[in-house]
């Protein structure tokens, strides 16, 4: 089949080689559009999330691309060929699930070989692949033992080698983390990256956890009721959330409306609270006024208020009116003339002064780290 090329205005559009391609998906459940009209790539050998809360479709996406979800509509290809109505069991997927499927009753030789036996290879292959496999995710010791016999994260890197033993275009990952403590979690995370990265699979990865999808991604896909709000690179989506629900979702930006006070050729000014802020480029399509932005904690500076920001002229002076320690950092929420409250978060120095409840402070707004919203 010829691999035509996806029309350019669709989102998610990536110059050069792409092992997954997705146009125009849909898929309803009765009157619930779970998938609405969804499309993006995935580069060659990188790592993409779909990250939002339950609900949002991007289990359902995942699903359908390993062939046990059919769409209403739209079209997937991995590598160029159009897969949309193959079977499961030939398409070049393989997918590690939240409770990892193992087998019971066979060992771990007997599980990771299981795929390969379904597909008739000869015995010396499968002998040969299980054992490179096992030496990947370094299980050769436990081979003979079964999965009751196994602790969390070797249950885990044993279902991730029957997985891989298959040799896929794709390895899809669903929530596999969930079912490990936090400590593990953090130190499988970071195990199944570097194994990632080092055989170069392209890998799909479904998450709620905004902090799992930052550590592991080459790209974010945000979802909110079926459809995608952001298709970035993980700190873009940190730093430059696109819309209102991104910017939530991610946690921690301080969200402020503010109104269009005046705009030339360089830039616009908007009003927030008592104060003003001047940021570049053309403010955001609308005729009310109101502009949404979005501020990372980290990106605001602390400065102690002198006596001239003492008259409550200026609405980015206030005073802290609560602090939390966080060990190498330390977050303020500060109460700014006119009432609203922004946290700011300083990292601790060797001469950094823990600032004291109903102190005054000023605070410095970057313009280049205020993020415009839309929706």
């Amino acid at each position: 089949m010829r691999d035509e090329p996806a029309p350019k205005s669709e989102p998610g559009r990536i110059a050069g080689g792409r092992a997954l391609w997705i146009g125009g998906l849909i898929k309803s459940y009765g009157p619930h559009r779970a998938v609405d009209d969804v499309s993006f790539e995935v580069p060659t050998g990188s790592l993409m999330t779909l990250l939002g809360p339950s609900g949002c479709g991007k289990t359902t996406i995942l699903r359908a691309i390993a062939g046990f979800v059919a769409p209403d509509a739209g079209r997937i290809e991995v590598g160029g060929v159009d897969i949309t109505g193959l079977p499961p069991e030939r398409r070049q997927t393989a997918m590690l699930f939240q409770n990892y499927a193992l087998f019971p009753h066979m060992t771990v030789t007997q599980n990771v070989a299981f795929g390969l036996r379904m597909r008739h290879l000869p015995r010396d292959e499968i002998a040969s692949r299980v054992e490179a496999a096992l030496a990947l995710v370094r299980l050769e010791a436990f081979a003979a033992r079964y999965p009751a016999e196994l602790s969390g994260g070797q249950q885990q890197r044993a279902a991730l080698a029957r997985a891989l033993v298959i040799e896929p275009q794709l390895l899809l990952l669903d929530e596999p983390f969930g079912a490990l403590d936090q400590n593990l979690r953090e130190a499988m995370q970071v195990e199944l990256r570097k194994l990632q990265q080092r055989l170069g699979i392209t890998t799909i990865l479904v998450t709620h956890d905004q902090q799992e999808a930052l550590i592991l991604s080459d790209l974010i896909a945000v979802m909110n009721a079926g459809k995608i709000e952001q298709l970035a690179p993980p700190i873009e989506v940190y730093d430059h959330p696109a819309t209102r629900f991104v910017a939530g979702f991610m946690g921690a930006a301080n969200l402020m409306t503010g109104t269009l006070v005046a705009r030339d050729a360089t830039g616009f000014t908007v009003g927030i609270g008592a104060g003003t802020l001047r940021l570049p480029g053309a403010p955001p399509a609308g005729d009310n006024g109101e502009i949404a932005l979005a501020v990372r904690p980290e990106a605001i500076g602390l400065d102690t208020a002198t006596g001239a920001d003492n008259d409550d002229t200026d609405g980015f002076v206030g005073a802290v009116s609560f602090r939390t320690n966080l060990g190498s950092r330390l977050l303020y929420e500060i109460e700014l003339t006119g009432g609203l409250k922004l946290n700011v978060e300083e990292q601790r120095q060797d001469k950094t002064r823990v600032r004291a409840l109903g102190e005054r402070v000023r605070l410095r707004l970057d313009p280049h780290h205020c993020t415009v919203l839309r929706g």
